[in-house]
């Protein structure tokens, strides 16, 4: 077992990516706070870990608000005493549309709960893998981390942020023994995925035809990543970007596949 006895807090996790991570930090030995904005989901998540044989303890927190991560993050160290991996997943996902017609409200929305939230987790959960000079943190972004989409300004420009922000404290808190690293899922299977198939199928299928693999992502193949950053094997990768997309981002823009 790579993270046995290991205790991680996964915000987001009553579903989809988090879910999984949770799933497979389990499966490896680690006792799990599952975080989600939905409690009855991340009480149900918690269940499924308690099955395979590790202690959860489902929290209820908004990550855009300081006061309910504070809250969150006290009641975690008050049951555990530690944290040793924090994975920032939590985050708006759904398109938004063209850039000219985002209104304030949603912009402010995105920033705040995928870029603000990721950094005021990271800061109160760091200082206390600060005081012990033992951490992991993981930053769960996207390919529009590293690209465009269309329809997603606001989304690309957090999902951005976080790999800034991944290499800031990377830098900063080596020091402290604390690695910070990202994955940019390319793709993947979830309620989003569904949704954005069926409101831009044409868009969506001509992304998903041109993935070298063949077929869009689950969310155990992002969840596979996240284990690996979190174990020893990890132990010197800090600031680093895992791009885990089937190829898609290795492929030019231009070049037809199909001539593959």
């Amino acid at each position: 077992m790579r993270l046995k006895d290991r205790v991680a807090l996964v915000t987001g996790s009553g579903a989809g990516i988090g879910r999984e991570i949770s799933l497979a930090f389990a499966r490896e030995g680690a006792d799990v706070i599952v975080n989600d904005i939905d409690f009855e989901a991340a009480t149900v998540v918690g269940k499924e870990l308690e099955q395979l044989g590790r202690k959860s303890l489902p929290l209820k927190a908004d990550i855009s608000k300081v006061d309910e991560i504070r809250a969150m993050v006290r009641k975690a160290l008050d049951t555990f005493e530690r944290i040793d991996i924090l994975v920032n997943n939590a985050a708006i996902s759904d398109s938004s549309g063209p850039a000219e017609k985002i209104s304030f409200e949603r912009w402010d929305s995105m920033i705040r709960v995928t870029l603000n939230g990721a950094f005021y987790c990271s800061q109160l959960v760091g200082h206390e893998m600060i005081e012990r000079r033992s951490g992991k943190i993981i930053n769960i972004s996207s390919l529009g981390g590293l690209v465009a989409i269309p329809y997603s300004a606001d989304y690309v420009a957090a999902k951005h942020g976080v790999l800034g922000l991944t290499k800031a404290l990377a830098i900063e808190w080596a020091k402290h023994g604390i690695t910070v690293n990202a994955i940019c899922p390319g793709i993947t299977e979830s309620p989003t995925t569904k949704a954005d198939t069926e409101r831009y199928p044409s868009y969506m299928l001509a992304r998903i035809a041109r993935i070298p693999i063949g077929r869009i992502a689950y969310p155990s193949d992002q969840a596979k990543a996240a284990v690996f950053l979190a174990s020893s094997d990890a132990d010197y990768i800090t600031g680093s970007v895992l791009v885990v997309d089937g190829g898609t981002y290795a492929l030019h823009a231009g070049y037809p596949l199909e001539l593959l």
